[in-house]
């Protein structure tokens, strides 16, 4: 099941990063684009600052998750790294209940963000909505990854201690 499970994982993680990988140059073909436009030829479209805004958003926070996945952001483990035995495994849960704790945290957040927007964007006229999602789903799906790391972990005795394994692009 755990291979099934790491299989998609890592099928998702290729397709994630191929998309942010578009999205990072759309952007900056829009953001250059128009600021040719606008300074070359005194043509400046208000649909550009607000597209290039809202595909930034994605790109960071789901890069964000996507980075989590493979243990790519900072962690402090100057009291973890000195420890061993039990006293190890209960810093590094107790730090991970944290981790958790914080997540969920920035879930309730987003959640109240997007289930409270009302507003539209003034020149695309769609719904706030779309600037609050990126940041659900990427909260989301770091809580489901940092379970799946910790099941890993405490449940099944694997070392996950880079996030998610290998890249599986490399």
């Amino acid at each position: 099941m755990m291979d099934l499970v790491t299989k998609v994982s890592s099928v998702i993680n290729k397709v994630v990063k191929v998309v942010l990988m578009l999205g990072m140059v759309a952007m900056s073909v829009i953001v250059f684009g128009a600021a040719i436009l606008r300074y070359g030829f005194n043509i400046a479209f208000a649909w550009s600052e607000e597209l290039s805004r809202l595909m930034f958003l994605w790109v960071c926070y789901i890069g964000m998750a996507v980075s989590f996945n493979e243990g790519g952001h900072v962690s402090m483990t100057l009291l973890i790294d000195r420890t061993h035995g039990t006293l190890n495994t209960v810093l590094k849960f107790v730090r991970d209940l944290c981790t958790l704790a914080i997540l969920v945290i920035l879930l309730m957040g987003s959640w109240k963000n997007f289930s409270t927007s009302v507003r539209i964007t003034p020149a695309l006229r769609i719904s706030w909505k779309w600037f609050c999602f990126p940041m659900l789903i990427a909260s989301a799906g770091m809580i489901l990854l940092h379970l799946r790391n910790m099941f890993l972990t405490y449940v099944k005795h694997q070392d996950v201690s880079g996030g998610g394994g290998a890249d599986p692009c490399s």
